[in-house]
């Protein structure tokens, strides 16, 4: 007893440092002693919920989404983790931001790994504009732009870093390693601007104004000198027109071929611009559909939300409810590492239990004659377990009820395949026969 007590209190004392930190800004100092709380006491609600909103605070919101909604599941009254979880999810223009972040960052990671450092640079400007206090983002900026030795912007970067996280030793790092660098430059800096100040050495006035001498004073010298001027000028005029005429001409012409030439690179810009106009919105088309089937609308559930519900479903053991959720979502589309192990362990969990509810479900609505949900249901109690005899039989069923026997067929043939032997085996031979007869007698 005196063990776990030690436990808790250990937990208690590594939370209290974690919260006296986060209240003075030293984030990642926080975020180590809620981790040591939580290594002490996984059950330990407000160190949980704490490191959540350290890590939002930081910026990496999946982490921050991951804790609370631990927290959420060990815990479903009077938890803020449901509060926390609950803004984010009701909040469609949060999440878009938080989606796009995300998908720039990890982009701008691509790039960078693959020496794009300006399409980087470019991808981590629009996710420090959509959240200037993603601490991860802003140190890469500092990064690269000490690779491309433009230190100020890296200092401005890491400064960004130390006003959310005033001890991020990262960010201590590099910007002394900035300081150290910029050290040379500064001086040479400052050697320039003092040749500046002093300038050149201003010269006298006669050194600019020159010596005044004076001009002949033989009036009839500088008219026979003028005539001449005039009459040279006229006679290479005329011996020279017919070539300038020509010259002019071949002037004139190479301009409108070089119009031409002009013309039809813009017009071959032009198509290319409409090229990648075309491409942008079908990647924007593209983002956007992504986008809906993540978040979602006012209409149907995103991935994330969908997620959320077979997490709630399974904490109130409703296992046909949560495996129903499950199989709505694309495991691939799952947008990190954490989520898709968040979503194998549910599927683990919850379809076994779940095989039976989805059957008789699907039994219920073929009873009652409503075929389209029976086959929608009997297909997902096949996803779940795909050795009930019964489920298979069933959709086959349902198939030939609604009036669609290509798909009927099909199906008891699945039935024979895969079950011979059984009693459904046999009657699914029958009901193929008197198909595949009413199907030859048609043609």
């Amino acid at each position: 007893m005196k063990s776990k007590e030690k436990i808790k209190n250990s937990s208690k004392y590594y939370y209290n440092l974690g919260l006296e930190k986060a209240n003075a800004n030293d984030l990642t100092g926080a975020v180590k002693n809620l981790k040591a709380a939580l290594f002490y006491d996984k059950n330990d609600m407000n160190a949980r919920n704490l490191l959540g909103l350290v890590y939002y605070q930081m910026g990496d919101i999946v982490p921050a989404l991951s804790q609370w909604v631990i927290s959420s599941n060990l815990k479903k009254e009077e938890n803020a983790a449901i509060d926390y979880l609950k803004d984010v999810q009701e909040n469609p223009v949060q999440l878009d931001t938080v989606n796009q972040v995300i998908k720039k960052y990890n982009q701008a990671l691509v790039y960078a790994k693959q020496g794009n450092e300006d399409l980087a640079m470019i991808q981590l400007k629009n996710v420090v504009s959509m959240m200037p206090n993603f601490i991860n983002a802003q140190l890469l900026i500092a990064l690269l732009s000490i690779k491309d030795e433009n230190f100020k912007d890296a200092q401005k970067a890491l400064k960004n870093v130390l006003d959310v996280d005033c001890k991020n030793p990262r960010a201590l790092e590099y910007l002394q390693e900035t300081e150290t660098l910029l050290k040379p430059a500064d001086m040479k800096a400052e050697d320039s601007d003092s040749e500046k100040t002093e300038g050149p050495k201003k010269k006298g006035i006669s050194s600019v104004v020159g010596k005044y001498e004076e001009l002949p004073s033989n009036r009839h010298r500088m008219v026979y000198m003028v005539g001449g001027i005039v009459i040279g000028v006229l006679v290479s005029l005329v011996l020279l027109y017919p070539s300038i005429r020509k010259a002019s001409s071949y002037k004139y012409s190479s301009k409108i071929e070089n119009y031409k030439e002009q013309l039809l690179a813009k017009e071959t810009q032009l198509k290319s611009n409409e090229k990648d106009i075309k491409e942008a919105k079908a990647a924007e088309a593209k983002a956007k559909k992504e986008l809906k089937e993540f978040v979602g609308d006012s209409k149907t559930e995103g991935i994330y939300d969908s997620l959320l519900t077979a997490m709630q479903y399974y904490g109130d053991r409703q296992y046909t409810e949560s495996a129903d959720a499950l199989l709505n979502i694309d495991r691939d589309k799952l947008g990190s590492k954490k989520m898709k192990e968040i979503y194998d362990d549910l599927e683990q969990k919850v379809y076994p239990y779940a095989a039976t509810g989805l059957y008789n479900k699907g039994i219920s609505a073929y009873n009652q004659g409503n075929y389209k949900d029976a086959i929608s249901t009997l297909k997902k109690a096949i996803k779940v377990k795909d050795t009930n005899v019964g489920s298979y039989f069933y959709l086959a069923r349902s198939y030939e009820k609604n009036g669609d026997k290509d798909k009927a067929i099909k199906a008891y043939e699945d039935v024979i395949q895969k079950f011979p032997g059984t009693n459904s085996a046999r009657n699914s031979q029958n009901y193929l026969n008197q198909l595949q007869n009413k199907k030859a007698k048609n043609l």
